[in-house]
């Protein structure tokens, strides 16, 4: 998987109704659980846009698909 980097997230995003952007979490098949719906892999969070796309329609919320890359560290735990 070559568009995996361990300094970038991927992440599907409701804007809730204070404006602030949260993270969707829905039952993702495969898993059998709720989960949120964030990944390392660009292309595999593209198989969760019908997720995303049916949690906007279900609460009428504007949805994005947002990436996060690695701003600072904040801790590191050298064994």
């Amino acid at each position: 998987m070559a568009d995996v980097r361990g300094n970038e997230l991927w992440a599907w995003q409701e804007q809730e109704a204070n404006g602030s952007w949260g993270i969707i979490a829905a039952l993702v098949p495969g898993i059998n659980s709720v989960a949120p719906l964030v990944l390392r892999s660009y292309h595999e969070i593209q198989k969760l846009t019908p997720i995303a796309r049916q949690h906007a329609e279900s609460s009428g919320r504007q949805v994005r698909l947002a990436k996060f890359t690695l701003a600072e560290t904040v801790t590191r735990v050298d064994w």
